[in-house]
C-alpha cells in the first residue's frame, strides 16, 4: 500500500495524540543539536499504533523553531474520496 505524509495543523496533531495516546508507540525519533550542543536544531518524532506498519502522526522541528505536523494518508484513503 502506498502512503504519503500530508501537512496538518498543530491542533489536529494534538487532538489525535490526545485521543489515542495510551495506544500509540514511538515509531521514529531523531534529534539534532546545534554545533555547540546547546540548542535543539531539528527533531522528528512519529507515533503510531503498535500493530501498524507505519506511524500515524509525525512532528518535525526544522531550523530551530519551525514546527510542522503531518498525518499519514494511504492509497486506501485516496480510493475512498
Amino acid at each position: 500500500m502506498e502512503y504519503k505524509w500530508i501537512k496538518t495543523t498543530p491542533e489536529v496533531y494534538r487532538a489525535v495524540y490526545a485521543q489515542h495516546k495510551d495506544d500509540l508507540v514511538c515509531f521514529e525519533s531523531y534529534t539534532a543539536m546545534d554545533s555547540h550542543g546547546e540548542q535543539l536544531k531539528a527533531q522528528i518524532t512519529g507515533w503510531g499504533f503498535a500493530d501498524a506498519e507505519h506511524p500515524l502522526i509525525r512532528s518535525e522541528l526544522r531550523n530551530f523553531d519551525e514546527w510542522e505536523y503531518y498525518l499519514l494518508r494511504t492509497a486506501y484513503d485516496d480510493e475512498q474520496t
